[in-house]
């Protein structure tokens, strides 16, 4: 579950609007309410080129990086004729990388921001850990400008804001030191719900990893992983990472293979003995954390993987280093695979706290915006 269907559930007309990606092999039509005005490409990886425009404009227009590249005429003029076509009750900002569409919105009309991460501090965390030499020193320099202008776009987006809606108790006290006495609430994400399997399928792997390792920040933990952790592994264990990366799919490193993009998530980690979540940098929480730790797959996770998570599964250990990781992983493997029935009822009672928190935060700003009982979102 997640807030638009959080939102319906509420009884609420929502209409999305967004881009479709352009690395979709075929296009997908769109379900009922759902707008987009082009597909869009934003893995910088994918063009150099690409990146250096998005990078120039973002000068120019003295934006973060991150921000420009969701910067274009069509999606500023769907926005404003959505915004002419109804009476609206609320709009809502999802993640500050759409900020940009403030601009367009009314004064009068209420605004909920939320936000997935504290940004200005993943990019200055990750500051802290580029490589040195010329083009880490490069990379440290885009990164200092990047938290420093997110830093700056997130306190005007929450000045702006009637509510501002974070994933985490921590994300929620650090946008409100930000000032401004915006309300900002804290809600318990289930992510989405697989379906229900009586028992785990046999095993393709002894451990697996899934995410988007293209993007720095998530990158910089499967790099440690692979450097600290695997090995201190036995050498016959496998390792496969499934997600898009620098490498292509079927690459094989040593006893490591890489899958590329992973269609089904669930199946993924249903056939890992072991799931490891690396994660050294962020903020907010994360969405394949939570999924992964709802199948009830066994599950080695470091701290900051587990940031905002409470009441965990049994099935899941928490290691800081390399050589507790290690360890957890090697008794994980001698322990019994369980059927998943604790990480189902863990999701369960998440979805149950996280559609009441919606409610909540809902009547309390629609309330305070004093707006008529139509619910047009």
């Amino acid at each position: 579950m997640n807030f638009i269907e959080a939102l319906q559930n509420a009884g609420c007309q929502v209409d999305v609007v967004g881009y479709e990606r352009e690395d979709r092999s075929a296009p997908v039509p769109l379900p009922a309410g759902f707008s987009s005005p082009r597909r869009l490409v934003i893995e910088s990886a994918q063009s150099p080129t690409r990146s250096a425009l998005w990078m120039a404009r973002a000068i120019v227009n003295a934006r973060p990086f991150s921000v420009q590249k969701y910067v274009t005429k069509e999606m500023a003029d769907l926005v404003r004729r959505k915004l002419r076509s109804n009476r609206w009750d609320l709009v809502i900002i999802d993640h500050v990388q759409a900020a940009w569409m403030v601009a367009a919105i009314p004064d009068d009309l209420p605004v909920a921001y939320v936000a997935h991460n504290i940004e200005h501090r993943l990019y200055g965390d990750y500051d802290k850990r580029v490589a040195k030499g010329l083009r880490g020193r490069a990379k440290s320099l885009a990164y200092r400008r990047e938290a420093r202008l997110l830093r700056h776009l997130e306190r005007r987006t929450a000045e702006r804001a009637r509510a501002v809606w974070t994933l985490t108790d921590d994300d929620a006290a650090a946008l409100r030191s930000l000032g401004g006495g915006t309300p900002v609430w804290s809600f318990s994400v289930p992510g989405q719900c697989f379906a229900h399997v009586d028992r785990f399928p046999p095993p393709s792997t002894d451990i697996g990893l899934l995410g988007s390792w293209t993007w720095d920040i998530n990158r910089v933990g499967l790099d440690w992983f692979l450097a600290e952790v695997v090995p201190k592994l036995p050498a016959d264990l496998t390792v496969v990472v499934g997600g898009k990366s620098r490498y292509a799919p079927g690459t094989q490193i040593g006893r490591v293979h890489f899958t590329g993009f992973v269609p089904d998530a669930g199946a993924f980690l249903r056939k890992c003995r072991v799931a490891v979540i690396p994660t050294t940098i962020g903020s907010g929480v994360q969405i394949k954390t939570i999924e992964t730790l709802s199948l009830g797959v066994a599950t080695v996770a470091t701290p900051v993987a587990m940031r905002g998570l409470h009441d965990v599964p049994s099935s899941v250990r928490i290691e800081s280093d390399a050589a507790g990781m290690s360890a957890a992983i090697q008794d994980l493997l001698q322990a019994p695979r369980g059927d998943g029935a604790e990480g189902r009822r863990w999701w369960e009672d998440r979805q149950a706290r996280f559609q009441a928190q919606v409610k909540d935060a809902l009547d309390d700003l629609l309330s305070a915006a004093r707006q008529p009982p139509h619910r047009n979102r």
